[in-house]
């Protein structure tokens, strides 16, 4: 006769005690259907790391004005302030959801360790903040595609960067700049491209 023996399982994890901390490096709040604010109380998680909100519908903040510094010239904006003490951020996602408003200069003074932002598909306005250029050193992919109302030129500390792929544009295929004037069709930005400098604008 054969003889059969139950399958094991490892043992469960002891309970947690009340001083057991977590830290939370990623979020994926992606095709939940959220809406509302942009939630400032993520900021609480400082170890964030990656960050995806993509294909909701957040919009601009009821209280935008409250993400403007105080005594700041820039119009409101539709990006968190409160998001700055997320210093550990190396990606943030928030692509096809409704946000208007503003990009945030702020931004570009203390998420020193963002490497990606996708913020396409929204409703931004304006220009891209020259701070973001000084300040974000770590980025390497900006994609802005879909945002009709973005306009002005391309920050000048960018133009002596070969790091930042700067998605900005919608179309058929890639165009990469060397030089010369840059033109997109999503949206209103322009600017010249630094030789020997490549700026690539990526077909989304």
């Amino acid at each position: 006769s054969s003889s059969s023996s139950s399958p094991s399982f490892p043992s469960p994890p002891p309970p947690l005690s009340p001083s057991t901390s977590w830290v939370i490096t990623g979020l994926d709040l992606s095709y939940q259907g959220l809406t509302g604010d942009l939630p400032a109380s993520l900021s609480l998680l400082t170890g964030l790391q990656t960050l995806n909100l993509a294909y909701n519908n957040f919009d601009t903040p009821s209280n935008a004005a409250s993400n403007t510094l105080a005594g700041s010239t820039h119009p409101p904006s539709a990006l968190p302030l409160a998001w700055t003490t997320l210093t550990r951020l190396t990606s943030i996602n928030l692509k096809g959801n409704a946000l208007g408003g503003n990009l945030l200069p702020a931004w570009g003074a203390s998420l020193l360790s963002l490497r990606q932002l996708d913020i396409s598909n929204n409703g931004i306005q304006g220009t891209i903040p020259d701070m973001w250029a000084t300040g974000l050193t770590q980025l390497t992919r900006l994609i802005l595609s879909g945002n009709a109302a973005m306009c002005g030129s391309i920050p000048n500390p960018w133009g002596y960067s070969s790091n930042v792929t700067i998605v900005a544009a919608a179309g058929a295929s890639s165009d990469t700049f060397t030089g010369g004037q840059l033109a997109n069709r999503t949206n209103g930005l322009v600017g010249n491209v630094t030789v020997p400098v490549a700026l690539t604008i990526v077909a989304t």
